[in-house]
């Protein structure tokens, strides 16, 4: 590979004003490219509230500050990677939010609050917990014993019994701390908490899944403790036995399972509510009213990086008007220019579902437990609740099985489709470019190609499949299979050839315009 030097000629010593020189190099192009990347990838995350851990040691602030760089960075490189796939995400969370908004809104008149879509995402985002502590005293699980566990064959329990859904699900973060084995702890001092006691059968035979609930709170607990301080949650006793008589009276449920991790999270003495959560909390009379929270108190409490997003936007418009300017005076636009525009144009869609979004929320608002809900109650809680992450530190987004949900999710693959449509036509800007060699101006084309056309496919059988019940499961899922690794293959492919291609411009991709003379990171 061969290096050229530039050598401009040094202004006379009168000279009062040096233009800049009508030359750029390599890095001058692909500092440019790489700083709307970095920005706009940096600056359009909307992560979810972190647990809430106080570090007691130096070693669990860097713990803490490690794992949240960790998140944002994995999710910058999902952005680098597939920004369709995040504004299909932002997309869901949206028109999930604005609905869900539309709907507590009407609700929460009574109360004197006014709900916006904003107060939707940041129940999305694990913004809103229910706390029991201030109710009677209870028993702190963490001071049950785990190796005191009763004896099946000891209580002369004859027939065996289908191990509860609790007791067969592995949680997220389990893998992390080794092994997790079956505990239990004495629970006859809970029944009478219950209304509805069980008897002593249906005690012994649903013994096992109080086991694995006690084992796995109690070590994620520990976990998180001991890696990233106090934690603001513990396991709780009259939870445990509630959400236990919850799970066997669903047991033989088909939506048991789907709720199993959420009811597992039950068992603490702080829940992270949803949106519908908070209306069920509030219609139960759980809560006294709906959290009396102003647009404006959202605003305050939100972390926006204005200057990031600030700094993203100018440097997009600087590389579009330069990409312009280019065309206009008929020189050379790069391939990785191109690629960088036609991201930022998939960005910039993102950031118009997320602007009511809050952005870098550390901390919870927390709602006062007025009463513990009925078993009754406490099910259909649970089939509208946050799912885990496999982070430590963060929840998901809101995830329900309902119609409602289904439309949002057909909404954000549409969205997401569509993103990916555009993103590969603009590719196809680059039809007439100079490549290093024939084969892969042509392997460009059909990547291009490919890549706009394939999620118009994807799109168009997904609907086929909604719309006629003879498509079977199995073929309309090995066609999405195959759909997405061609997509994902030409993707890549891009992704490659951008940054091969920029060692072999043509001379005239050298040349600069006007535009070198306005404000730009290069």
């Amino acid at each position: 590979m061969s290096v050229f030097q530039t050598n401009c000629t040094l202004p006379t010593p009168d000279a009062s004003f040096v233009e800049s020189p009508n030359v750029r190099g390599t890095l001058d192009i692909l500092w440019s490219c790489l700083s709307v990347l970095l920005l706009c990838t940096w600056s359009i995350q909307h992560l979810p509230i972190p647990h809430q851990c106080r570090p007691r040691s130096m070693r669990q602030q860097i713990n803490k500050f490690v794992v949240q760089l960790g998140v944002k960075l994995r999710w910058m490189l999902v952005t680098l990677i597939a920004p369709e796939l995040l504004c299909g995400v932002a997309a869901e969370e949206w028109l999930t939010a604005c609905k869900a908004a539309k709907f507590v809104a009407e609700r929460v008149k009574g109360d004197g609050v006014d709900w916006t879509s904003s107060h939707g995402f940041f129940a999305q985002m694990g913004g809103f917990k229910l706390r029991f502590r201030n109710l009677e005293a209870q028993e702190s699980w963490r001071t049950c014993s785990l190796a005191d566990e009763p004896s099946l064959e000891k209580q002369n329990v004859a027939a065996p019994f289908q191990e509860p859904l609790l007791g067969r699900l592995s949680f997220p973060h389990a893998n992390s701390w080794g092994q997790i084995s079956e505990a239990s702890s004495t629970v006859d001092s809970q029944r009478g908490l219950l209304s509805n006691p069980v008897d002593v059968t249906i005690r012994e035979k649903s013994f096992k899944s109080v086991s694995w609930d006690l084992g796995i709170m109690s070590k994620q607990h520990s976990a998180l403790s001991s890696s990233f301080g106090t934690v603001d949650w513990s396991p709780d006793a009259q939870n445990g036995a509630l959400i236990e008589q919850m799970m066997f009276q669903h047991q033989n449920d088909p939506k048991a399972e789907d709720i199993a991790l959420t009811a597992m999270r039950m068992t603490a003495d702080i829940w992270t509510l949803s949106l519908e959560q908070i209306n069920l909390a509030r219609k139960y009379g759980i809560i006294e009213t709906f959290p009396n929270m102003s647009k404006e108190d959202l605003d305050a409490i939100s972390n926006s990086d204005g200057l990031a997003k600030a700094l993203a936007v100018c440097q997009v418009l600087w590389l579009i008007i330069q990409m312009i300017s280019r065309a206009a005076s008929s020189l050379a636009v790069c391939q990785l220019e191109v690629a960088t525009g036609a991201f930022a144009i998939t960005t910039f869609l993102t950031y118009v579902f997320l602007w009511q979004k809050p952005q870098g929320v550390s901390r919870p608002i927390y709602l006062e437990a007025v009463r513990r809900p009925t078993v009754a109650e406490a099910w259909e809680l649970s089939r509208c609740g946050l799912e885990e992450t496999s982070s430590l530190l963060y929840r998901a987004r809101s995830w329900r099985q309902s119609r409602e949900h289904l439309k949002a999710r057909a909404f954000s693959n549409t969205i997401m489709l569509i993103c990916a449509t555009a993103l590969g036509a603009v590719h196809c800007a680059a039809w007439n470019f100079e490549f290093p060699g024939r084969a892969e101006m042509w392997a460009w084309r059909g990547c291009a190609l490919g890549s706009t056309i394939l999620p118009l496919l994807l799109l168009a059988w997904h609907e086929v499949y909604l719309h006629f019940a003879f498509t079977k499961h199995m073929v309309f899922s090995i066609v999405i299979l195959v759909g997405f690794m061609l997509y994902g293959f030409t993707r890549l492919f891009i992704m490659v050839e951008m940054f091969r291609c920029l060692f072999y411009l043509p001379v005239e991709a050298f040349v600069t315009t006007w535009t070198i003379n306005l404000p730009g990171i290069s």
